[in-house]
């Protein structure tokens, strides 16, 4: 009957969605090149060579090299082997991973 009510009644339906950090990288077309270098099938990137001032997330070098860390932490995430690994070591070694989320806010 408020607003917060029909906001949490229509949230399944809602079409916007929010792609991931990987997901943006990939649709900038850094997908393959980062894939090339987790499989080592290039031994170096001239990264500048992806940079284009007209395009939010390659304006600059950073945004590159971030995009690529993504997309290369996604990967390394969603392999199984690695995460058999992982699960592991943590019961070997009784590691623990702990993954704390970004609280930075951007400031405009």
């Amino acid at each position: 009957r408020t607003a917060e009510m029909l906001d949490i009644a229509y949230s399944p339906f809602k079409t916007g969605h929010k792609a991931t950090l990987a997901e943006r990288a990939r649709a900038l077309g850094l997908g393959d090149i980062a894939e090339q270098l987790l499989e080592g099938k290039v031994e170096s990137v001239n990264i500048a060579g992806y940079v284009d001032p007209s395009v939010e997330g390659k304006t600059k070098v950073a945004d590159i090299e971030t995009g690529i860390q993504h997309i290369l932490a996604d990967l390394i995430v969603h392999d199984k082997e690695v995460a058999g690994t992982i699960r592991s070591l943590q019961r070997s070694a009784r590691i623990s991973i702990e993954v704390k989320q970004n609280t930075r806010e951007k400031k405009e």
